[in-house]
């Protein structure tokens, strides 16, 4: 079977080079086990494979080369925003959003057994997870906070490291897995924490359920181009549910503009991205697809 990259930032563990059926904590993986589910597969019960990759590059790159079907890359979280290196990487490499899926993320405080707050004077998380717990680490100004590659490394760097002044936010779930112990159950600042994660693939793939629609234009740096696009989509009765900017690199604060809507009608479909192409400088289509919330 084509092995499966996943991007798993927020929650639990890394698959490091695992081709076969991947069964060992499955079972209790209920990210991994959602994002399958959305995507049209449960893992445990086909002969798919995972390989983690540490790069959002490396991965993109390995589903532009061939190397695998599929990658799965955090877009976005409801307290943090986009996550803009992703937008930049699709904008960029010209990989097709397929699927997608909203998964609510919570965050513990895991240390070695034992370990008292007060002997904490380091913590470590993903940056992501960092900022989402921003407030609560506040209150403990003379801890350090040092970013890492993702939750899960973060908790087995502290299971490795032995020491009772390391902790690490993470997933409840590596408690268990590198035999940490849980220290405060959930110090996420928002209790509606969500992330959405999107399945990419080389070339796109429509569905029947497809209900969403990811572009990415640049305008005209003259008044009123915007108001002229979104007139468009309101025109044709269109409701838009993101409209973010970001800066275009090498341009002089000139923006991009990041767009979701609800899929339109296929039959309009043609002419509507005809339509927007003659008001923009450039158009990319991320996907139309569906989101399983």
């Amino acid at each position: 079977a084509n092995e499966i990259l996943c991007m798993l930032y927020h929650y639990l563990v890394k698959y490091k080079g695992w081709t076969g059926p991947v069964v060992r904590n499955l079972a209790t993986t209920h990210m991994l086990d959602r994002i399958a589910e959305s995507f049209g597969e449960k893992c445990y019960e086909v002969p798919v494979g995972f390989k983690y990759i540490s790069s959002k590059i490396d991965e993109t790159d390995a589903v532009l080369g061939g190397r695998c079907a599929y990658g799965v890359l955090p877009i976005e979280n409801s307290t943090r925003g986009s996550v803009s290196a992703v937008y930049d990487l699709l904008r960029s490499r010209r990989v097709h959003i397929v699927r997608s899926c909203r998964l609510a993320v919570r965050h513990a405080l895991l240390g070695l057994p034992g370990t008292s707050l007060g002997e904490i004077r380091e913590i470590r998380s993903h940056e992501q997870a960092l900022g989402q717990c921003a407030g609560w680490l506040d209150t403990h100004p003379t801890v350090k906070r040092v970013a890492a590659p993702n939750t899960a490394m973060a908790a087995e760097a502290v299971a490795q490291a032995g020491r009772k002044d390391f902790a690490a936010i993470a997933s409840p779930d590596c408690a268990e897995l590198y035999g940490l112990e849980v220290l405060v159950d959930d110090v996420t600042d928002c209790g509606f924490n969500y992330t959405r994660f999107v399945c990419i693939a080389r070339e796109p793939a429509v569905t029947p359920d497809a209900d969403k629609l990811s572009l990415i234009v640049t305008l005209p740096h003259r008044s009123g181009s915007l108001s002229a696009l979104l007139s468009r989509f309101a025109a044709r009765g269109l409701n838009l549910t993101k409209l973010e900017s970001s800066p275009i690199p090498g341009r002089d604060f000139e923006f991009m503009f990041c767009i979701d809507l609800d899929a339109p009608d296929p039959a309009i479909l043609p002419g509507l991205l005809n339509d927007i192409g003659a008001q923009v400088e450039s158009l990319t289509v991320l996907g139309l697809y569906h989101e399983q919330k």
